[in-house]
């Protein structure tokens, strides 16, 4: 086991953290440790403490992170695939979730250079959020992965543990995505749409990533959406869909 503590920042700004209660820069409360030290595997972090590195094979992912209001979620995907995840008590999922997601969705554009400017959304017209980017109104649509309200159902009751193959996590990522495809056409051209992986963020591991690319290439050109990310949480945990970042 190693003394060495390490690295901290702000999981909402990325400024850098010491051992303070809140960021000196924005007043978050929320951290990042990484890269994961293998001493934290598998232990409960404090409140709005959220540690993710590399899976304990050291080939796949993991984050971990503790709600303020006293839930936890550890999830991992290991160098073969696989995925494991428990979810306990309570977690902000949909519309009490969506001020988070949208500020990391911001921080992670500001760092790849995107400037966004939050505009009023409307809500008569089914808007969660909207952004000015580029000069153009954008409206963010946000969807939490699973899509599946019984899952949620059985989280709040009794916690959930998920043991699956890779496909799974494929499988839940495109499904979500193709529940949205009743968006009319003229809209998605302009409408960002965010996966909400806030409590699987492990999810976002490189190769189910690209997987998932390959697969709904097809559907993400029949769509065209303006753009699709999946939100974890925290802008390290936050990847592009579509289109395909840069050099890959």
């Amino acid at each position: 086991m190693t003394n060495e503590k390490p690295a901290k920042f702000c999981s909402d700004c990325g400024n850098p953290r010491g051992d303070e209660p809140v960021c000196s820069k924005c007043g978050s409360g929320n951290i990042t440790i990484n890269p994961l030290p293998a001493s934290c595997v598998g232990k409960t972090g404090k409140i709005g403490v959220v540690i993710e590195g590399d899976s304990p094979d050291g080939f796949g992912r993991q984050v971990e992170f503790s709600t303020p209001q006293g839930g936890s979620s550890n999830s991992t995907i290991d160098g073969s695939g696989v995925m494991d995840c428990s979810i306990n008590g309570p977690i902000n999922i949909g519309r009490p979730n969506e001020s988070r997601v949208l500020k990391t969705l911001k921080s992670k554009l500001n760092k790849i250079g995107i400037v966004t400017e939050s505009v009023p959304a409307e809500d008569a017209r089914g808007e969660d959020s909207a952004l000015i980017i580029e000069g153009q109104r954008i409206v963010v649509q946000m969807v939490t992965v699973p899509h599946d309200s019984s899952f949620w159902a059985t989280q709040r009751r009794d916690g959930v543990v998920i043991s699956e193959t890779r496909e799974y996590a494929i499988e839940i990522l495109s499904g979500s995505i193709a529940k949205k495809s009743h968006i009319p056409p003229d809209q998605r051209s302009s409408t960002i749409l965010v996966l909400d992986v806030s409590a699987i963020g492990a999810i976002v591991e490189s190769s189910i990533m690209e997987s998932v690319r390959t697969l709904n290439n097809k559907m993400f050109e029949e769509l065209k959406f303006y753009a699709i990310w999946v939100v974890g949480p925290t802008a390290s945990s936050t990847q592009r869909l579509w289109p395909r970042p840069d050099g890959e």
